[in-house]
């Protein structure tokens, strides 16, 4: 039921890298935010509304690919779970993120996506259930019957199921994949109580925390952990930049040294240096996946 948020892909155009199109090739311009030439302005490249593009156009005309073996039919409510997908499985040590605002381009406008739409369809044909968009693998501990357990017991009871389809501004496949979900339909079979509303109240204490949070992370944006933290006044946000969701997933070359987790430990009290993590700025290519 979690959405990847469209404000995520408008950050690219507010950050280190503006997006133009000159003829048939995507290219890259190092900015800084507000500093945007006018030329470049002519030609910066929309990539949250190219998303909005390749969603479109594959709700029109899904897309059948052969993919280890298997026939997988891509439609837009599946390929917005395989960006989601994508961001997702991120890691700052692997160059392939450098390739998405070119591989959204393409899949929005190349007359033949496939190699791009194979590429980040790929994972999800073998991933395990649930698993897709987390680590993105998980081992053999996973237990769905626990993760029902919460689901029925700790969400659906609080969850305000009915505004959903207005999130999803009438877009079938955003209304697919978080309006229409699957999962709570289990809740109907599953016998357990709904929890107290306690819950869901937030937790207040002043025992230092440090919390990260992932630049890529489409499940959750760094500003609503901070909300989320707001009864925590002793707690320290690590917002790597190029980060997902899946934060332990390693560091972008350039900082390969920092050590955050354990000058936390060392002293809690201070906020452990994480600057170059966090004001890290990647070199976008201009080829797609």
């Amino acid at each position: 039921m979690r959405a990847i948020p469209r404000r995520w892909f408008r950050r690219l155009r507010r950050g280190s890298t503006a997006f133009f199109r000159s003829g048939t090739r995507t290219r890259v311009v190092s900015t800084r935010p507000g500093q945007v030439s006018a030329r470049c302005s002519r030609w910066f490249g929309d990539v949250a509304g190219s998303v909005d593009v390749a969603i479109r156009r594959f709700d029109h005309h899904p897309e059948s690919l052969r993919i280890a073996g298997a026939r997988v039919l891509v439609d837009g409510a599946r390929l917005l779970r395989d960006l989601r997908n994508f961001l997702a499985g991120i890691h700052p040590d692997s160059p392939a993120y450098l390739h998405l605002p070119a591989t959204v381009d393409a899949l929005a406008h190349a007359k033949d996506p496939a190699s791009s739409l194979a590429t980040i369809a790929a994972p999800e044909v073998t991933a395990p259930t649930f698993c897709v968009g987390f680590q993105p693998t998980c081992s053999t501990v996973l237990n769905q019957g626990a993760y029902y357990s919460m689901l029925c017991r700790d969400i659906v009871p609080f969850a305000d199921l009915g505004s959903l389809a207005g999130l999803a501004a009438g877009g079938s496949a955003w209304k697919t994949d978080y309006a229409d979900g699957p999962y709570v339909d289990v809740c109907g079979a599953w016998a357990v109580s709904p929890a107290p509303e306690s819950v869901t109240a937030p937790i207040v204490s002043d025992v230092p925390v440090l919390v990260y949070s992932g630049g890529f992370d489409p499940f959750v944006t760094t500003k609503v952990v901070r909300e989320g933290i707001a009864g925590l006044p002793n707690a320290f946000v690590v917002a790597g930049r190029v980060q997902s969701h899946w934060v332990a997933g390693g560091l972008p070359p350039p900082c390969a040294d920092d050590n955050s987790r354990n000058e936390f430990l060392a002293d809690p009290t201070t906020a452990p240096n994480a600057q170059c993590q966090e004001n890290f700025k990647p070199k976008f290519v201009s080829s797609p996946l």
